[in-house]
């Protein structure tokens, strides 16, 4: 398989996971592709320490970068496509600074983390 191909791969199966996920190699920049990946892995609890030379292995198709992340999520494909639906659902959300004083924006807040808890 070639590098393109491998990294091809991780995308079709996060796509599987989560459809709403489009992420191009071909059209996407590679930081932006970087991020992506790195942020949906987060969400899926990859234990991993995401450095510089792990992003750079991502971006060339290192096989030692790459394998471990098929490993992970062929063992657990349904726990995590479970997963990648809820977090859609448990992500905190950012508020802008400028809403953070509305009263009743921060009882709709406080009453989201209630029920995500």
């Amino acid at each position: 398989m070639s590098t393109f191909d491998l990294g091809d791969l991780v995308f079709k199966i996060f796509k599987h996971l989560d459809p709403d996920i489009s992420i191009n190699a071909r059209q996407t920049q590679p930081q932006e592709i970087v991020f992506q990946v790195t942020e949906f892995l987060k969400i899926l609890s990859y234990e991993c320490d995401f450095t510089a030379d792990w992003e750079s292995g991502l971006l060339n198709g290192d096989k030692k970068i790459i394998y471990p992340i098929y490993y992970f999520l062929m063992k657990n494909l349904a726990p995590l496509k479970k997963r990648a639906y809820l977090a859609k659902f448990l992500v905190p959300l950012d508020i802008p600074n400028e809403f953070v004083g509305d009263p009743e924006l921060k009882r709709l807040n406080e009453q989201m983390k209630e029920l995500q808890a």
